[in-house]
């Protein structure tokens, strides 16, 4: 990753207090086989905020997620373990980009309405990259002080901030 001018670029974003949220891509199975270390640049950059895909199975409750075989994997080619976290990436529904090439090249994933009401259905880590987006954006509306680091590890569930207190390290109350 050191090396990766796209590493370079998140790791200098992060410096500067931005938080970079990257998908892990989808390449985790290939031939029905599990494909170790298929995370892709940037999310193999130990700065970024590198997301999996889970697939809920349609329901609310957590206990029956699963990661589909085609989210990438770690460990990087550094040794890194990756993704970060994971979240929701299978059959994902939003807003329809008419005449758009994927609604084009896929008019049956559209899954409601039509036009600019439409609605398009997609899987891939970068639909969880977008889900875990809105929690980082989530997360600093209501704590506009915390670094990229804090919010990797609020998000993670590796720590909990006080703002009162500072970081504190893992298993350090809630």
């Amino acid at each position: 990753w050191r090396n990766d001018p796209a590493c370079q670029a998140v790791e200098r974003a992060v410096r500067a207090g931005i938080v970079v949220v990257a998908s892990a891509g989808n390449k985790g199975e290939k031939d029905g086989k599990m494909v170790l270390g298929s995370v892709g640049s940037p999310g193999h950059c130990p700065f970024a905020i590198t997301v999996g895909a889970t697939d809920t199975q349609g329901t609310l409750d957590t206990a029956d997620d699963t990661v589909p075989a085609w989210s990438s994997k770690g460990p990087t080619q550094d040794g890194l373990v990756k993704p970060d976290i994971a979240a929701p990436g299978r059959k994902i529904v939003s807003l329809l980009a008419p005449g758009s090439k994927l609604a084009r090249q896929f008019p049956e994933r559209q899954v409601l309405g039509s036009g600019r009401s439409g609605y398009f259905q997609m899987s891939g880590t970068s639909q969880a990259a977008a889900v875990v987006s809105g929690a980082v954006a989530l997360l600093l509306e209501s704590r506009p002080g915390l670094n990229p680091l804090q919010v990797k590890l609020l998000l993670q569930g590796s720590a909990t901030f006080m703002p009162q207190e500072g970081l504190l390290g893992a298993g350090a109350g809630s």
